[in-house]
């Protein structure tokens, strides 16, 4: 039997307030996540990103900036997944306070404790870090070459 496969692009917002980064994780999860999603069919990413912040935290987008974008492969409900996820810089229309959706949790989080987080992808994470201190547009990736 052979296994399914998944090729998908999404955007990645980074919210970085005072120090802190906002992140998402499923409930009682041991990993973390960057608030945004997949890219459906003939929409901006621009405006993917505005959508899922607004369905996941009920606000709207005040500035984004693009980062860079991050390649990555992983395995999720019996499917391996190929990703490029499109990270933005981004400031909200009001302050968070919680996930909308029942089954996620979300939290701002220190600098510090950030940079030893498991926070996925993980390539992004460490891009991340750079481009706090450079401002240049970035690409990563979480795969390994087969060659």
């Amino acid at each position: 039997m052979s296994q399914m496969s998944q090729f998908e692009i999404s955007t990645k917002g980074v919210v970085i307030k005072n120090g802190r980064i906002l992140l998402f994780r499923l409930k009682k999860a041991r990993w973390w996540y960057y608030p945004g999603g997949h890219i459906e069919f003939r929409e901006r990413a621009e405006d993917a990103l505005k959508r899922e912040i607004r369905e996941e935290l009920g606000l709207g987008i005040q500035t984004i900036r693009y980062m860079g974008l991050i390649e990555n492969v992983f395995f999720m409900q019996r499917t391996w997944h190929h990703s490029l996820e499109l990270a933005f810089s981004i400031s909200l229309d009001g302050e968070p306070r919680t996930a909308l959706e029942p089954h996620e949790e979300c939290e701002w989080v220190s600098l510090t404790r950030f940079r030893t987080m498991n926070v996925l992808p993980r390539a992004l994470r460490k891009e991340i870090l750079k481009w706090l201190r450079t401002k240049k547009t970035f690409w990563g990736s979480d795969i390994r070459s087969h060659r």
